[in-house]
């Protein structure tokens, strides 16, 4: 036998690349172990808990199979590694390199079906965002195993050192070679390779730990602030949550996971939209659509979520030249990936809707919005906070085309889903606010009253003093308070209300010119000529830039200079803004709306200060009828058109009639006035 076949015959130590596979090994047991306690309930409550809610939202029946599965297989094989691998690689027997090898290739198989079914549920939760990859570094482990594979199954079965050295049948114990058998210097070879080895374990196990450590520390620090903001938002605490999802994205490294910062960022934003601070949440809102566009496809499902929250915000915000692009965008992606009959596109339909709303596009936004209304009655809970919204929605549209009855009805049903849902944050002004105008455009100004009331008390205690929705709050005020006659109380309700709108949006925001309609209502009853036509005419401009000429928000300013007109004698420049009022308001709602009887009016009064007395009793007899069969025969409205009316009465000399008229309209107002509470006249609010 030649010296090279009996050296190569001889069992050998541990040693070469072996020492290699010791510090691989130990980085892999400490991967598995680190992972393993990842999947444990007490460390991500917040999975286990959505894996065991079939209610929720978030709900997939493979997520517990699947927390199930990857906590097993960790603990098997981890066993497996310490009670069979580990022993039998140190006592050198020859099934060692194939158990390596089993475990190896188990490991990377345990990964790939873990990683498949993660991706597998979340393509069924599009917006679930957060499940990420249930591990910020779970990817990078997928590679480390495959290249592992790649690496160490080839060298365990085909290398000659590891033949040689893994020798011993499975009863047999440790050969020791002849150096341990020389006496002293054996010894000290043995204590030598036990430091080595001691020594390269320490190394493996100092590699190992460190990212892994500091990885999760992040994330357990990241998932605290993250579960707590959620529970704020959840609960309508925007400004505390605001400030712990700021805490959440600055404790976000370069290890965490796209989408986990995109899921940060979109309630961060959502929070800050909430809180009317609108270029804070727009720039959320766009740093999450660019890393969406970085990840997904450009026709990816998970790119509509921030087309569609991008979208709502500009709605929100009066910007509706960006709305269109982004919201028909979304559509289209979702149209092509659930088909037209999924819920996911009543998100959509309602952006849209609202914005053919705004627009006066009313056919088309009722179309929209009913579509969107159908499509959730079918998918969600009946106490859905998306539910509410689409019932909001249709209750502001018949309110605003004067279909009370329908708007009570919406407006009701949609309350009462607000009292009873589960969802906090859906709890907010649109599920009253449509309610408390509707009933108190119809005379029931008590109610009304309560409803405003309630609303207010509950925004003074939850939101900021310059919060929007308090500001639309104090316009509701102010304009119940109006009513009843009490102008100066009214004045301070709407100036409060527009410095806090002008404050947040500036003097340009289009939502914030129905605070100046009340205001300049105001100031004309106060006599106050020059101040109503400063708020009329900067009202009328900001309109038409917005909407365009012909919109009935246009009309609105335009009939309140008309009367200012009427006031100051210049009558044909009157004549000329009434009439143009009048022709849009016919054309956006027809002939029997609660703002053609106000341009009727308005009309009158312009014929009247003429001397066509003819001519403007039957505008006056037309707009009586139209507000006492719309409105009711009780109503604030139906008394100053009587008012008005008498005057004509009195100038062609029917005196008795005129008295007649205006006891009726004096008794209509004491009726009013005489609802009033105590606080408001205190100047409470």
């Amino acid at each position: 036998m030649t010296t090279g076949e009996t050296r190569f015959s001889i069992p050998q130590r541990i040693g070469g690349w072996l020492y290699l596979w010791l510090v691989a090994a130990v980085y892999l047991a400490s991967t598995i172990l680190i992972n393993g306690i990842g999947a444990l309930p007490f460390v991500a409550p917040d999975i286990w808990r959505m894996a065991g809610d079939s209610t929720g939202p978030s709900y997939h029946p493979l997520i517990k199979p699947l927390l199930i599965f990857s906590l097993t297989s960790r603990i098997a094989l981890l066993m497996y590694f310490c009670f069979w691998v580990a022993p039998n690689f140190f006592k050198l027997r020859q099934r060692a390199s194939k158990m390596i090898v089993a475990f190896l290739l188990a490991y990377l198989l345990s990964l790939v079906i873990e990683q498949s079914l993660w991706i597998f549920i979340r393509r069924s939760f599009p917006y679930m965002l957060w499940l990420g990859e249930g591990n910020p570094i779970f990817t990078t482990q997928v590679i480390i195993a495959g290249i592992s594979c790649l690496i160490w199954v080839p060298y365990f079965l085909l290398s000659g050192r590891v033949r040689t050295t893994f020798v011993n049948g499975a009863s047999e114990s440790r050969l020791n070679p002849p150096a341990e058998q020389e006496g002293l210097s054996g010894a000290h070879e043995t204590l030598k390779r036990r430091a080595v080895f001691t020594l390269l374990c320490f190394v493996g196990i100092g590699i190992t730990f460190t990212p892994f450590i500091s990885s999760y520390i992040q994330l357990w620090q990241w998932r605290q602030d993250f579960t707590k903001g959620n529970d704020a938002l959840q609960k309508g605490q925007h400004a505390e949550a605001t400030q712990l999802l700021e805490k959440a994205l600055e404790r976000m490294g370069p290890r965490f996971s796209e989408t986990k910062r995109i899921a940060t960022l979109d309630d961060l934003a959502y929070a800050y939209h909430k809180e009317g601070e609108y270029y804070q949440a727009e720039k959320r809102y766009q740093e999450a659509l660019e890393l969406r566009g970085i990840r997904f496809d450009r026709g990816s499902t998970d790119l509509t979520w921030g087309l569609d929250n991008l979208a709502q915000l500009y709605l929100s915000w009066g910007k509706y030249d960006k709305v269109t692009a982004l919201a028909k965008r979304s559509l289209e992606i979702k149209d092509a990936s659930y088909g037209p009959e999924s819920q996911e596109i009543a998100v959509t339909l309602d952006i849209l809707g609202g914005l053919a709303h705004r627009q006066a596009h009313f056919k088309e936004a009722e179309t929209l919005y009913q579509r969107g209304l159908a499509l959730r009655e079918k998918a969600v809970k009946p106490d859905h906070k998306d539910l509410i919204e689409s019932l909001a929605n249709l209750a502001e549209l018949n309110y605003d085309l004067a279909r009370y009855a329908e708007a009570l009805r919406l407006a009701q049903r949609a309350a009462l889903l607000v009292e009873t849902s589960t969802e906090s944050d859906a709890a907010d002004r649109r599920g009253h606010t449509t309610l408390a105008r509707t009933l108190h455009i119809q005379g029931h100004y008590t109610e009304a009253e309560q409803l405003y009331r309630k609303a207010f008390s509950r925004l003074e205690g939850t939101v900021g003093a310059d919060h929007p929705d308090l500001a639309w709050s104090l316009g509701d005020l102010a304009t119940i308070v109006y009513d009843y006659g009490h102008y100066d109380e009214a004045q301070r309700l709407a100036q409060r209300a527009s410095m806090i709108l002008e404050k947040r949006f500036g003097t340009k925001y289009p939502d914030g010119m129905w605070i100046l309609d009340i205001l300049a209502d105001v100031y004309l009853k106060q006599g106050r000529l020059v101040d109503v036509v400063q708020l009329a005419t900067w009202s009328q401009k900001v309109r038409e830039d917005v909407f365009g000429l012909e919109h009935p928000d246009v009309a609105l300013s335009l009939n309140r200079l008309a009367k200012v007109n009427v006031v100051q004698g210049k009558l044909s420049d009157a004549e000329t803004q009434v009439r143009r009022a009048l022709l849009i308001n016919k054309n956006m709602y027809g002939s029997g709306h609660p703002v053609i009887a106000d341009n009727l009016q308005t009309l009158a009064e312009v014929y009247r200060e003429r001397g066509r007395l003819g001519d403007a009793e039957p505008l006056y007899q037309e707009a009586l009828a139209i507000y006492q069969r719309i409105l009711g025969t009780e109503t604030v409205d139906v008394a100053q058109c009587l008012e008005s009316y008498s005057v004509l009465l009195q100038k062609a000399n029917r005196n008795g009639e005129a008295e007649k008229m205006k006891a009726h309209a004096s008794a209509i107002r004491a009726k009013v006035s005489g609802n009033i509470n105590s606080d408001i006249k205190s100047g409470r609010f």
